[in-house]
């Protein structure tokens, strides 16, 4: 570095980072989930192709570019729903996308602990349906952040370690630090 010249700042202050866990425990989305998205990415890839291949129909140039579109939202959550990874350590939890940081769109979240204030279940299903054993929850932190947990393998697992590790009840959520 030549004389005069300062260093480059920092980086920005952020949340404290999650301490390296040996053994970490890695959720992903159900299958289901990920199926799905993979057979609208092909649908309106198909649906788009038809549309580019058969000129003499009425405003096939707006219909493929309508399936276009469909056609990459669709992909984006083909990225989203096969990259996202949720690791449970020792401090807290880590939200992370394993395609997005190949590509630099890296926005990991983590929430740690003691920051866990509240545990709310979202399940809205009829007693005795396919989708009353639990398929959703929610975590609220001391700072007011929600995350909702969704569509995850294992997620009756993911929600007995988060109130283990949180130090909450199984049947009641914390009680809220507001009066």
């Amino acid at each position: 570095m030549a004389p005069g010249v300062s260093a480059a700042p920092g980086p920005l202050p952020r949340e404290p980072r999650l301490e390296p866990d040996p053994t970490p425990r890695l959720y992903r989305r159900t299958r289901g989930s990920r199926l799905l998205a993979a057979a609208a990415a092909a649908l309106f890839g198909g649906l788009c192709l038809h549309a580019l291949l058969d000129p003499p129909a009425h405003d096939a140039a707006r219909g493929a570019l309508v399936c276009g579109a469909l056609l990459v939202l669709s992909l984006l959550l083909v990225v989203m729903n096969f990259g996202d990874r949720i690791e449970t350590g020792s401090t807290g939890i880590r939200f992370r996308n394993l395609w997005r940081e190949r590509v630099g769109w890296n926005r990991t979240t983590e929430v740690l602990w003691e920051d866990v204030q509240e545990i709310r279940d979202l399940r809205r299903a009829r007693p005795g349906s396919p989708l009353a054993a639990g398929h959703a929850f929610l975590v609220r932190t001391r700072g007011g952040r929600r995350v909702v947990f969704d569509s995850i393998e294992g997620i009756e697992e993911l929600e007995t370690v988060v109130r283990e590790r949180a130090g909450l009840s199984s049947l009641c959520p914390a009680p809220s630090a507001q009066p």
